[in-house]
């Protein structure tokens, strides 16, 4: 059985386009932490959706974004504009789950509300640095 979850941050905005027979396809690239906190290393995957599902999630997918995606693993060997032969990952994904939002992607409304409630969950705001007592 080949199912594997990945979690990480969206590397590059998704790519939607549409195949010969008028399917959508919608592609996008994930960082994935693999190192430890002394020596972190990134691990990129290409992932890949399609149908309804490509169409109606493609907009949501923006740099940054922090997804927990499940799918089908699978190695693919391309080769480079300048002829140079290369494999990598690719995740077809059949689940998605947004862990995060981008900050830019909030509706400037919200951004003072969020930043007045950071501002006032400090207990001791307000109070100088020497006890009364």
């Amino acid at each position: 059985m080949n199912v594997c979850t990945l979690s990480g941050n969206i590397g590059r905005d998704a790519e939607l386009r549409h195949t010969a027979s008028g399917d959508a396809v919608a592609g996008w690239s994930l960082a994935v932490s693999t190192g430890s906190r002394d020596k972190p290393e990134t691990m990129w995957v290409d992932c890949v959706i399609y149908g309804k599902r490509a169409e109606s999630l493609a907009q949501y997918m923006v740099k940054g974004t922090k997804i927990v995606a499940s799918g089908r693993l699978t190695q693919r060997s391309y080769t480079t504009k300048a002829g140079e032969a290369r494999t990598g990952l690719q995740l077809s994904v059949d689940q998605v789950e947004f862990t995060s939002r981008r900050e830019s992607s909030e509706r400037p409304s919200e951004r003072p509300a969020a930043a007045q409630r950071e501002k006032s969950s400090d207990p001791f705001d307000g109070f100088e640095d020497e006890l009364p007592f």
